[in-house]
C-alpha cells in the first residue's frame, strides 16, 4: 500500500501484488492449520501437497492435475511478483 501511495505502483500493480501476497498468505494459513506452527516452505512429500492442495481448493480426481494446477498458479504468483520487484528496482536504480 505504502508504494502505491508513493507512486511508485499504479492500481494495477498493486492490486496484482496485493493478490499474490494473499495467494501465498492463504497456503501459509493452511500449512499453519496442520502443524499448529508458522510455516513457510512448502511440503517436499508428494501426500502432503495433495493434502495441501486440496484445502486450497484445488479438489479433482486426478491429482497429477491436481498438484500440476496448484504448481501453475503458485509459478504463475511468484514469476509476477519477481516481475513486478525488478521493474520497481529498475526505475529506481534510473532515477538515483
Amino acid at each position: 500500500d505504502a508504494l502505491r501511495d508513493a507512486g511508485l505502483l499504479d492500481e494495477t500493480v498493486h492490486g496484482e501484488l496485493r493478490e499474490s501476497y494473499d495467494f501465498r498468505r492463504t497456503i501459509e494459513c493452511r500449512l499453519r492449520i496442520v502443524k499448529n506452527r508458522p510455516i513457510s516452505e512448502l511440503p517436499t512429500q508428494p501426500d502432503e501437497l495433495v493434502q495441501l492442495a486440496r484445502r486450497l481448493s484445488y479438489a479433482t480426481g486426478d491429482t497429477s492435475r491436481m498438484l500440476a494446477a496448484f504448481g501453475e498458479d503458485l509459478q504463475k504468483q511468484a514469476d509476477r511478483v519477481r516481475a513486478h520487484f525488478l521493474d520497481v528496482l529498475g526505475r529506481a536504480r534510473d532515477a538515483s
